[in-house]
């Protein structure tokens, strides 16, 4: 017998939410705080760290910086402010200049929103996300996760997440 050591791949979860008022109508904020949680209690368990932003009205808030205290995460998500505007690419920029700067770690932002973006960093949607292709590099893996069901979905998340490479999953698939 032989010991072989494995080492945990350690990463930077980096959580968007979309804290707009749309994502307050039927379950959609409690599923995406559930969907949170999931993926706070697995990067303990890897020891990895995690960062909360939050995405609402005209501005873009890191409620956490990357922290592998899940407590604070834990805290954060109970105290979520909501309402207003759905500032979505803004809210993209600002996680790339924070992945920018985590170097030892590759940085995995996961999305949580209904893609019903409507406050732009330029004067549109289609200049935002040129912008955002061009910031986009190897070593970030994005990830979208859609709050609208695969039924309901009018296929605004689904474009982004094809103009930008990112993977996309309805959040009913995930929980």
């Amino acid at each position: 017998m032989e010991k072989v050591r494995v080492s945990k791949g350690k990463a930077l979860y980096m959580l968007l939410l979309d804290a707009s008022s749309s994502m307050l109508l039927g379950k959609k904020a409690r599923l995406a705080k559930i969907l949170s949680w999931q993926l706070m209690q697995k990067s303990y368990q890897k020891k990895s760290r995690i960062a909360l932003m939050a995405f609402c009205g005209e501005e873009v808030r890191t409620l956490v910086a990357p922290t592998g205290d899940v407590f604070k995460i834990d805290e954060a998500l109970q105290v979520l402010p909501t309402g207003g505007k759905t500032p979505l690419t803004p809210a993209l920029f600002k996680a790339l200049e924070l992945a920018e700067r985590e170097r030892e770690v590759r940085p995995v932002i996961v999305v949580i929103t209904d893609g019903k973006g409507n406050v732009f960093a330029g004067e549109s949607l289609e200049e935002d996300l040129q912008n955002l292709q061009e910031m986009l590099n190897s070593q970030v893996n994005l990830i979208m996760v859609n709050t609208e069901s695969s039924n309901s979905s009018k296929g605004q998340l689904e474009e982004i997440a094809r103009t930008l490479g990112a993977e996309h999953f309805y959040l009913e698939e995930l929980i």
